[in-house]
């Protein structure tokens, strides 16, 4: 199943709102925190449940705000880079829909609604919108760790790459650089930096490479396999993660760039 802009939808899908584990107001009983100024949660929440932060959070938004950005990400359990603790909680609503001001969130304003994702109870904007977003905040390589992480949670390419040449989109130019550094099938994050590396050094890269046996059994396979494959390679088809230099010039220029928000290094 995809969104209105491409986007593949998390299997995870939910529409329970479990409102009973988060309260507006004040409230002073026993086994209850405070989240942000007018926002509870229970303390022990039962198995299973969502982010309860997140949840009360949302409780202050609009009905038609939307979790997006890092927090967004966070929520579908992506891949992100390293960040610091104070990280606020990202959010956007239409204009008109009433301001809301707390020091723990930023919230963007956006000329219409946005499409709404609910998993796990939680309002989340699109795949590709999230990415957009993500790539406001973001310097290239952290961006690429999330990009990895959307498409390893089952995000198509195509709807990454469509989403990165919306015209004039913001964080678009920032998307199509990230995209240009991720491996298709990598397996986790440093797999991203360990690529990036590569192709900054001007090396031939493939992820996931598979080396057998002369009876073609499955010996090992390596994470990042710099410099193509060797004699002792898999002998199936070339797989559509290699990647050159030549193919990514215009993404790896600027790679090192810091970030212009959370997440740089």
């Amino acid at each position: 199943m995809s969104t209105a802009d491409g986007a593949a939808r998390p299997d995870h899908t939910d529409e329970t709102d479990h409102a009973d584990l988060v309260e507006l107001g004040r409230v002073r009983r026993a086994g209850w925190t405070r989240v942000v100024h007018g926002a509870h949660r229970q303390v022990a929440p039962p198995a299973g449940a969502p982010d309860l932060d997140l949840l009360a959070v949302q409780q202050v938004l609009p009905p038609s705000a939307v979790l997006t950005g890092l927090t967004a990400a966070g929520a579908r359990g992506w891949w992100l880079p390293l960040l610091p603790d104070d990280v606020p909680v990202f959010a956007s609503t239409p204009r008109g829909s009433g301001r809301v001001r707390r020091p723990e969130l930023r919230v963007a304003r956006t000329a219409g609604p946005t499409p709404i994702e609910t998993v796990s109870g939680l309002r989340l904007s699109s795949a590709a919108r999230t990415l957009l977003d993500c790539g406001r905040l973001l310097g290239t390589l952290d961006l690429a760790m999330v990009v990895a992480g959307a498409l390893h949670a089952g995000v198509p390419r195509t709807a990454v790459e469509q989403a990165a040449h919306v015209p004039d989109a913001r964080g678009g130019p920032r998307l199509r650089a990230a995209l240009g550094l991720v491996l298709d099938g990598a397996e986790s994050a440093m797999e991203v930096v360990l690529g990036a590396l590569c192709l900054v050094l001007g090396l031939e890269v493939e992820a996931q490479h598979e080396v057998r046996d002369a009876d073609g059994r499955l010996v090992a396979r390596g994470d990042v396999c710099p410099g193509g494959p060797g004699p002792s390679s898999s002998t199936t088809a070339p797989p559509t993660g290699r990647r050159t230099r030549s193919a990514t010039t215009s993404a790896v220029t600027g790679v090192w760039a810091p970030s212009t928000g959370h997440g740089s290094r």
